[in-house]
């Protein structure tokens, strides 16, 4: 993503997302997003534990933003928080099927496939990210 638009979207073989976990090291992310992330991180952290900051010396860690915790604090009314209940609640399911038309493979335009689960993160993400001050849900 630039300026909260897709420039790039890829589904990566095992193999491969192990390789593009090595390169995040060099990309300058402000964050990392998931819904309940501790499924990514877990994978992330396996692989690719810190980063080192060179200018610091020291070791910083990867933020996170998770949909989950997000959205649980924002609407602590709903009574669920799976990402297929936030969307159809908070997402124009119209818009969320132009992104996964162009964006997903065939047959894999549905809930726990990567790439639309990812779609539906950021949209999830950019539905409230000019409205409130995200860095609040950081976490590590």
């Amino acid at each position: 993503m630039e300026n909260s638009k897709i420039i790039n979207a890829d589904e990566k073989s095992d193999e491969e997302a192990i390789d593009f976990l090595f390169k995040l090291e060099d990309l300058n992310l402000k964050y990392i997003f998931a819904h309940n992330y501790s499924i990514e991180k877990n994978l992330i952290k396996k692989y690719l534990p810190y980063k080192l900051n060179k200018n610091k010396s020291k070791i910083i860690k990867y933020k996170w933003l998770d949909t989950l915790v997000i959205y649980r604090e924002l609407y602590p009314q709903l009574k669920k928080y799976d990402l297929k209940s936030l969307i159809e609640t908070f997402i124009d399911q119209k818009n969320l099927n132009v992104l996964a038309n162009a964006l997903c493979k065939p047959n894999r335009k549905s809930y726990h496939y990567p790439m639309f689960d990812c779609l539906c993160v950021y949209m999830l993400i950019q539905r409230i990210e000019s409205t409130i001050d995200l860095s609040h849900f950081h976490q590590e």
